[in-house]
């Protein structure tokens, strides 16, 4: 099994974002990026992560590269990984497309969609939860295109 979910990274401190004790601040300053990333996570069984981090909108076309890559990237790894793989979606638009449904068919890769607000079943939701939980850019280096 395999999840696979998608998050963006507009700041690079989530810290604020989480319960306070009373009597304590939950003001952090905003650090923001510009433009925001878009980033696609796909978690197996066996604790393997695979990342694809873009500067655009996910949609069919971007899902649809992350898949072939993942599936190539699997296939090195083991041949036969077809035999014994299942991935897991959370229902986002775009996984429900038509082109994307086309596109699992033809790769021969079995999806199953989770329900909506399965955020329990999304073990993807743990890693971003992990990863913003930390301030990503510490030493405030500069983000941009360039």
């Amino acid at each position: 099994m395999i999840c696979i979910d998608e998050t963006w990274i507009s700041e690079t401190d989530f810290r604020r974002r989480k319960w306070r004790p009373n009597g304590t601040t939950n003001s952090i300053a905003e650090r923001t990026v510009k433009p925001r990333i878009s980033m696609i996570t796909a978690i197996d069984t066996d604790g393997h992560i695979y990342n694809s981090l873009t500067q655009v909108n996910t949609d069919s076309d971007v899902f649809m590269l992350f898949l072939a890559k993942l599936t190539n990237k699997l296939y090195t790894e083991d041949s036969n990984y077809k035999q014994n793989c299942i991935l897991l979606l959370d229902g986002a638009a775009y996984h429900r497309s038509d082109e994307v449904r086309k596109f699992v068919c033809q790769i021969g890769v079995q999806i199953i969609l989770a329900g909506p607000y399965g955020y329990d079943s999304m073990v993807c939701e743990l890693f971003f939860s992990a990863l913003k939980r930390v301030n990503l850019n510490p030493t405030f280096d500069k983000t941009s295109k360039m």
